[in-house]
């Protein structure tokens, strides 16, 4: 199990959200239906974020996913390191999504 888990859609939309170890401050709530990209990513690395993020939904097909490590900021506006492992599937309604997990082991920013 993961400390931290997100699942998106194709337009970046949360439609899940689980944060067990209160790692960026938000509850579930607070987030579901909402842009990840304008919650959680800032500007300097939103152009590199979006481009993979895009280029997974392209295909409309599942791709084989490796991790990758983003700048994440908190509620409170401080960044974070974290080390993401993804995956991509169907849901039940057939929407292709992606899901992002991570642990507590990141590095906080200066």
């Amino acid at each position: 199990m993961y400390d931290f888990t997100v699942v998106l859609d194709s337009e970046a939309r949360i439609v899940e959200y689980e944060d067990r170890a209160s790692l960026l401050g938000y509850e579930k709530e607070e987030v579901l239906g909402k842009n990840w990209f304008d919650l959680f990513i800032s500007d300097p690395d939103l152009p590199k974020v979006k481009k993979v993020f895009n280029e997974l939904f392209d295909s409309g097909d599942i791709i084989e996913l490796s991790s990758y490590r983003n700048d994440v900021r908190r509620k409170d506006g401080t960044h974070v390191f974290m080390d993401f492992d993804n995956h991509m599937f169907f849901d039940g309604k057939g929407r292709l999504l992606v899901e992002a997990n991570a642990n507590e082991h990141f590095r906080a920013l200066d």
